[in-house]
């Protein structure tokens, strides 16, 4: 809405009508205005009681009939504010029980679920099935080493089950969605295909690592419980074909041609134009590398590519201007509006600010079927109440509280900042457009950069206490950024939806719309990259506790119903909820300084170790695996983000074995690391054509050389100390043996990392260091026993040790003895080490801690 130029006097007497005006108790206009806000907040909140407290469904059915009960005795209420207010209270608890209801629905199992079908272990397993998604090729392209792998890249797909043989062979009926993965090209089987597949049917498995991404979790919020896992492509077998046209089939080839029509005229999905423009029409963001990617949320740029409303507002507007062109009248428009939203919508995926924007133009449409004006509150409201009865996970997922969070900013703070900004701003120059066009030109470009700010400041204002609370991350110039590329985008939108929409009948136009679409994308994504190369665009400080961000929230809402509190507990109400904002923070940035912490991911068959100073500072000692892809992204990346770490001061690379640094490339590419070491040995080879030579060769584009390993390193209280190898070692000595050493002392505890050394260098390091004893010890060539002389822990004699190492190596690891305490990654999950500054030591697995 633009702000109309005013006599200052007219501005100054309307703020002070608005003052003096006579307002009506906030619960009656709510009833009256806004009826969805409470139905759906009392729908949130049963959400969240029922996964915490799962009542049976009697229990909420009974309380839901009890409420509507008692909402009969709010007649009785004479006042009119007692009334509404009573009304109010009953339609919370109303819908309290109902999404408490919807969840434990959402929760049981019914008659013969696929779910039931899950046991403690994977199992062999014999189903049928219908393919109701397209077959994924896996995408090793983001993964530097991805080639390296032994197999080839997976397929993908979603089955809806409807049978499994039982032990004795005959054919049970079964009800649900199963995830499968093929370890093989499947190229005889298509979408909608009946197969019958030969698999190991299992659970999915939780996150091994703080800050992992929870697949377990985020499949069970679609209502996917079973995972199949098909060796072959000889073990799918196709038994029906469908030939007929089916709705699926119609989705399925709507997004083929939306993909052709878009994608003609462009190089391929490799290339980052292609990859961009994609993200921003179609939302397939899997193909933009990760440099761009991690550019787009320091910048706190994400919600661009993410489809949402603008993407929505922008194509209904052009369908809108398309069918008023075509001499339709308002209800055809909306009618027409309402089918192409639609059809985009079963087109792209269906993430939640997607389906937010979608439900919104649908009551919009209705609305103006109908000849009805919706409250734009009330709106949104009716959305989160649509999408939660649909699907009741997402409002436990940063997506869609982000979503919903920012837009309801909007909507609450766009007037009064707007307010406050003209008059600091308009008010100040408007004298001198009076009779002069560049100064009314200029008013007029001021005027649209306030607005966008305002939008910007109060999305900012909804959004930024659940930023801080699920990802600890703080981007106070995402305002500035989104007003510099907001020129950019809707070239792009306009041109791609024309293209989508034209490209089978004007082709000439269609090439030319590419190559403008093709520039544009190159240069949002050059800006973008520019303004992440900003220090202070971005502030990392780790997740903070649940109850400051309740309390930040808790501060908005005392301010929005500032003239309806008395003055005295207004004023006290900002004073406590802001002292506790605050102490909360400090407390939490404090607690990132209490002591040394040192966390031994766990990464498969592989080494990642992370280690913090009581000073801030971080490092990182190795990063691969060869059973887990791509752990640098995958592990690595999530964990630093998750402890606020947005610097490694140096990462150490202990020798050339391919699972202790094929994930460096992505870290680096994401600008966690300042300084990479590694001895001698591995230098030698990035001399020559070989795994460590693409890996220098990689961190040249990031001009991140590989310096010498140096003797010591000192951050604070905390020593780093290399034991080996020594300048003397042999130079005949395996890759294995000439592995970095390190030992990590800290008020008066030590650790010592052993690399992959194994009988010769173990042999040399006990007579180098008689007398060594350390606190923990990381075992050496991940706790394997086949390389270990008998006396070399022993000698050593650590009270913890720790293997780093996979499930499926637990057989062949070091058992320790009655006196030591021992962690492995592969059952343990990562292995957290805290030392406080008294020498207190602790060692958790995040596996058991949970």
């Amino acid at each position: 809405m633009r702000l109309k130029t005013l006599d200052p006097i007219a501005q100054q007497l309307r703020r002070l009508d608005d003052q003096l005006a006579v307002r009506p108790p906030i619960i009656e206009t709510i009833l009256i205005t806004v009826p969805a806000v409470p139905a759906a907040l009392g729908f949130i909140i049963g959400l969240s009681l029922g996964e915490s407290l799962r009542l049976a469904w009697p229990v909420c059915f009974a309380g839901a009939l009890l409420t509507l009960l008692l909402s009969s005795f709010s007649r009785r209420f004479k006042s009119p504010p007692h009334q509404a207010a009573s009304l109010t209270l009953c339609m919370i608890l109303l819908f309290v029980w109902l999404g408490m209801l919807r969840l434990e629905y959402f929760h049981t199992p019914y008659p013969n679920d696929a779910r039931l079908l899950v046991r403690s272990e994977p199992y062999p397993a014999t189903i049928r099935g219908t393919i109701i998604s397209d077959i994924y090729r896996e995408n090793r392209k983001s993964w530097l080493f991805g080639d390296y792998q032994f197999t080839e890249p997976a397929r993908s797909f979603y089955l809806a089950i409807d049978q499994y043989q039982t032990q004795t062979g005959v054919w049970a009926a079964a009800r649900g969605i199963i995830r499968v993965q093929v370890a093989q090209p499947a190229v005889h089987i298509r979408s909608l295909d009946r197969v019958q597949m030969y698999c190991i049917l299992g659970g999915f498995k939780p996150p091994a690592n703080p800050g992992q991404f929870d697949f377990q979790n985020y499949m069970h919020s679609r209502g996917v419980h079973l995972s199949a896992a098909v060796q072959t492509s000889d073990g799918i077998s196709v038994l029906d074909r469908p030939t007929g046209i089916s709705f699926h089939k119609a989705v399925l080839a709507l997004k083929r041609l939306a993909w052709q029509a878009l994608l003609s005229e462009m190089p391929d999905e490799s290339d980052q134009r292609t990859a961009m423009a994609a993200a921003l029409l179609l939302g397939y963001q899997q193909t933009i590398d990760l440099p761009t990617n991690e550019a787009f949320l320091r910048t706190g740029l994400s919600h661009i590519i993410s489809l949402s409303g603008m993407h929505m507002a922008i194509i209904a507007a052009m369908v809108w201007w398309i069918a008023k062109a075509a001499g339709l009248e308002k209800r055809k428009r909306a009618i027409v509006t309402w089918i192409l939203i639609t059809a985009y919508a079963l087109i792209v995926p269906p993430r939640a600010p997607t389906l937010r924007a979608v439900v919104v133009c649908w009551i919009f449409c209705a609305a103006m079927l109908f000849r009805r004006r919706p409250h734009p509150v009330n709106t949104l409201a009716v959305a989160a109440l649509v999408m939660l009865l649909y699907r009741p996970m997402d409002v436990f997922y940063p997506e869609w509280q982000l979503s919903y969070g920012t837009i309801l900013g909007i909507l609450l703070f766009y007037k009064p900042i707007l307010g406050w900004l003209s008059q600091y701003t308009l008010e100040k120059i408007q004298s001198l457009s009076a009779g002069i066009l560049p100064a009314r030109t200029l008013y007029w470009l001021i005027q649209i950069l306030v607005e966008m700010f305002a939008v910007g400041i109060a999305a900012w204002f909804g959004g930024s206490g659940i930023l801080l609370w699920n990802f600890g991350s703080f981007t106070p110039l995402c305002t500035l950024w989104t007003i510099l590329v907001a020129p950019i985008i809707p070239i792009i939108l306009y041109l791609g939806f024309f293209k989508i929409l034209l490209a089978g009948f004007l082709p000439t136009l269609s090439v030319m719309m590419s190559a403008v679409i093709l520039h544009c994308s190159r240069l949002f994504a050059v800006a973008v990259q520019g303004f992440a190369a900003v220090d202070f665009t971005s502030f990392r400080i780790g997740p903070i506790a649940g109850w400051i961000a309740a309390a930040y929230y808790m501060l908005i809402l005392i301010w929005l119903l500032r003239h309806q509190l008395h003055p005295f507990a207004r004023k006290l109400g900002y004073t406590v909820l802001t002292a506790i904002v605050v102490a909360g923070l400090i407390l939490h940035l404090q607690s990132r300084r209490d002591g040394l912490s040192l966390c031994c991911l766990s990464v498969g068959h592989g080494q990642a170790v992370v280690l913090r100073t009581p000073t801030g500072d971080a490092f990182l000692f190795d990063t691969g695996s060869i059973s887990n892809k791509d752990p640098g992204s995958r592990v690595v990346i999530p964990y630093l983000k998750h402890k606020g770490i947005d610097r490694l001061q140096a990462a150490f690379i202990s020798h050339g074995d391919l699972d202790h640094f094929n994930g460096l490339p992505e870290i680096a590419a994401t600008g966690f690391i300042e300084t990479i070491y590694a001895n001698a040995s591995f230098q030698e080879k990035t001399q020559f054509p070989s795994a460590p030579a693409e890996l220098a060769k990689h961190l040249n584009q990031y001009h991140i050389p590989i310096h010498p390993a140096p003797k010591s390193i000192t951050s604070g209280p905390v020593q780093i100390r290399s034991l080996w190898p020594t300048d003397a070692a042999p130079q005949s000595l395996s890759d294995n043996d000439r592995s970095e050493v390190l030992l990590i002392t800290y008020a008066g505890k030590s650790i010592l990392l052993c690399g992959d050394i194994e009988i010769a260098a173990q042999t040399e390091l006990l007579k180098l260091y008689p007398d060594l004893h350390v606190d923990i010890m990381l075992l050496p060539h991940h706790g394997s026993t086949t390389n270990l002389i008998p006396d070399f822990i022993s000698r050593i004699a650590p009270d913890t040790v720790i293997a780093s190492c996979s499930q499926s190596r637990l057989k062949n690891t070091y058992v320790p003895t009655q006196n030591q305490q021992a962690f492995y990654t592969g059952r343990d999950g990562a292995i957290e080490i805290k030392i406080k500054a008294d020498g207190t030591c602790s060692t958790v697995g995040f596996g058991n801690s949970k």
